[in-house]
């Protein structure tokens, strides 16, 4: 257990390189900069490009069903559970944003209407799918902080890990029930792609902040830069500009509703392709060691072959 244990923490413990801090501060510029230059033109009306929501949302669910799949192995291989909490959180998201593009308005022909979707569905499930991955997030920052040794036994990781997955999926079904049949019980947010009434009902402002506190909460958990805390704060961050863009534009299809689209993509995937280039480079270097054991291997290989040939030329060598 201790074994496996040092050997997952060797993935997401790894302190991050120089390289990588400044990548991810590059990228963080990138990001808040691309954001506000975005921001006094965010409620600038573009067409209904369908492609692009399709692709950008593919890719949001891809990036998060595989960033869940990933840290769950590290789980069942550690035992920690701050990293089940975390890889239950980004399964949420994905979920979500599959149930969210299901529903959205005109996009497969009413198959959001057969499945029990009224017209302010989609809306809900984008503000229950952003508040309920950032609260995930606090959990996770708890949970690291209250509950960092590893669980005890494989049965325990068995159980933990089918009880939170369990209780995701009964999360991600309750939301639905909620948005879509009991649809008449919540408050309109939407008319007609006009969703400013996230704004002026007080919604969005909280689930703003709520996004702030989790972008926090990473921040402070950064021991030593990690280098899954780095990307999570990158991740935290582009999720934040991605709220702030979508409340500000206050439409569908305007330019900051587009770029809050490009950043709900980065949240998603730039943790996996953290995860990936870091689980890459730890292949080449053992390669690189595997072949140094080789080339060692045949140099004593010869090495013995000379000394077998002077014992058999000198028998006193």
């Amino acid at each position: 257990m201790h074994g496996n244990y040092k050997v997952a923490s060797q993935v997401f413990d790894i302190p991050s390189s120089s390289k990588q801090r400044k990548l991810a501060i590059l990228i963080g510029v990138l990001i808040i900069s691309v954001s506000l230059v975005a921001l006094p033109f965010g409620m600038t009306a573009l067409p209904a490009t369908e492609t692009f929501l399709s692709a950008a949302i593919g890719w949001l669910i891809f990036g998060d069903m595989l960033t869940a799949f990933i840290i769950y192995s590290q789980y069942r291989a550690s035992g920690l559970p701050a990293l089940l909490v975390l890889s239950c959180t980004y399964l949420y998201s994905g979920l979500m944003t599959f149930l969210h593009i299901l529903t959205f308005p005109d996009l497969f022909g009413g198959f959001g209407e057969m499945i029990g979707a009224g017209g302010q569905t989609a809306g809900w499930l984008w503000v229950f799918w952003h508040s309920g991955f950032s609260f995930g997030i606090l959990l996770y920052a708890w949970v690291n902080r209250k509950w960092s040794k590893p669980l005890s036994s494989k049965e325990m990781i068995f159980n933990y890990g089918t009880a939170g997955i369990t209780l995701t999926l009964l999360s991600v079904f309750a939301v639905f029930e909620l948005t879509a049949l009991g649809d008449r019980w919540l408050p309109d947010i939407i008319q007609e792609n006009d969703y400013r009434k996230l704004n002026t009902s007080g919604i969005g402002p909280v689930l703003w902040i709520l996004n702030f506190f989790a972008l926090m909460a990473v921040w402070r958990r950064i021991k030593g830069w990690s280098m899954l805390h780095l990307w999570l704060a990158v991740a935290m961050l582009a999720l934040l500009m991605d709220v702030t863009l979508t409340l500000f534009a206050g439409m569908r299809f305007t330019l900051g509703w587009y770029v809050a689209k490009i950043n709900s993509v980065i949240a998603s995937t730039v943790v996996i392709c953290a995860v990936v280039n870091e689980v890459n480079r730890l292949f080449i270097r053992l390669s690189e060691q595997h072949r140094q054991l080789m080339e060692s291997g045949l140099q004593l290989e010869h090495a013995n072959e000379q000394l077998i040939r002077l014992t058999n030329l000198d028998g006193l060598t």
